[in-house]
């Protein structure tokens, strides 16, 4: 999936916290919207020209170093997008979260991580969710996999951006 997809099913992604006031409210929402954002773009830190790698604070890409690194050792769709890599880059990042942002940031990246990993795996490439074990794997039967920057993916896109607006508005808008 490209860049666009993943940060909006991540933002998506917190339709599985929603019913929990503690974690998702008014108060919450901008930054596990922001927070599931990061995590949906994490595991792509393995490709070098991902959209994480060319995030730029001022005019340094302070990601960009680690991310080439990542691609020259275990190349792209590698250990990042694997169950390994869920528990290292998103436990990490979750500590990082959590200690900044509270547990509803840290839940927030996470669920992003996941989504990108489960968006990944429903595509024709699929992803190494066992790693070292390199064998790709799948979330969906052949017939319904689709090709990442495809029409089916624009149709996806669209889909998550709805359910992101659908999420999103009502706290923004209270009745």
């Amino acid at each position: 999936m490209v860049w666009r997809s993943h940060v909006l099913f991540g933002i998506s992604s917190l339709w599985l916290v929603s019913s929990f006031p503690d974690l998702w409210n008014a108060g919450t929402a901008g930054t596990m919207a922001a927070c599931a954002a990061l995590g949906a773009l994490l595991p792509d830190i393995d490709a070098g020209t991902a959209k994480i790698a060319q995030l730029s604070i001022g005019r340094m890409t302070p990601l960009a170093t680690i991310s080439m690194m990542a691609r020259d050792a275990f190349g792209h769709r590698g250990i990042t997008h694997s169950m390994v890599g869920t528990v290292l880059v998103g436990g990490v990042a979750a500590i990082v979260a959590g200690h900044w942002l509270g547990l509803s940031g840290a839940v927030a990246l996470l669920l992003g991580y996941a989504s990108h990993l489960i968006g990944d795996a429903c595509t024709v490439s699929g992803i190494p969710v066992l790693f070292p074990d390199r064998t790709r794997r799948f979330a969906l039967p052949k017939a319904l996999r689709f090709v990442t920057n495809s029409r089916t993916e624009d149709f996806l896109l669209v889909l998550f951006a709805e359910a992101s607006l659908a999420l999103l508005l009502p706290l923004l808008f209270p009745r």
